[in-house]
């Protein structure tokens, strides 16, 4: 899981609109590492705000993974990334299948 601190909500919408590659990053490795310990739902994110004093938690339920590494792989070949669209890949064939 990501931990993610953010001065205010508008950085934190601007960082998830952006398509950042990070966020892409995250979402892969929070599904594998799901798999990896056979949980039902990838942890991703801890959220944190300036002055507030509660975290939030996003996660992402097993139904969803198969959309989540699409659009990933989608996003790593526009940006060209070809280890990341291998590795993606792979992981997306076993999520078929598990």
């Amino acid at each position: 899981m990501v931990k993610l601190h953010f001065k205010n909500p508008e950085e934190f919408e601007s960082l998830f609109k952006s398509r950042d590659i990070r966020i892409t990053n995250s979402v892969v490795k929070g599904i594998k590492e799901a798999m990896q310990k056979n949980a039902r739902s990838a942890k991703l994110f801890e959220l944190s705000f300036e002055g507030a004093e509660l975290a939030y938690e996003i996660a992402l339920p097993q139904k969803e993974w198969l959309g989540a590494l699409k659009t990933s792989l989608d996003h790593y070949h526009k940006n060209n990334l070809v280890n990341e669209q291998i590795d993606t890949w792979e992981l997306l064939e076993v999520v078929k299948t598990w």
